[in-house]
């Protein structure tokens, strides 16, 4: 006979437009929300840490600095489509190049 794991429900309050993006997201990456709070869960308990990227909402002002710095970084990256489309920022020029990339 194999082990029976013990199993608790974990329950939490999220807006509920950000829980349909979050699901949007993760359906296309072929992930479940329940998957992705488990997987988050079972990293904290086996890595005894939080990760660091995502928290800014809770994080301490040492995560806030280093937060800010990666997307500082990101943010000085090449912009793929930048040259040929000078015109679009941000969202209008990431929607731009998906379009054309994978024709939606």
């Amino acid at each position: 006979m194999g082990s029976r794991v013990k199993s608790r429900m974990v329950n939490s309050r999220v807006p509920s437009a950000e829980v349909e993006r979050a699901t949007s997201v993760l359906s296309r990456n072929g992930i479940t929300m329940s998957e992705y709070l488990r997987n988050c869960i079972v990293y904290v308990a086996r890595e005894n840490e939080v990760p660091e990227i995502g928290l800014e909402h809770h994080a301490s002002p040492t995560t806030r600095e280093k937060v800010s710095a990666f997307l500082a970084e990101v943010s000085a990256l090449p912009m793929p489509g930048k040259d040929e489309y000078p015109d679009l920022e941000g969202d209008a020029l990431v929607e731009r190049i998906k379009m054309e990339r994978y024709g939606y």
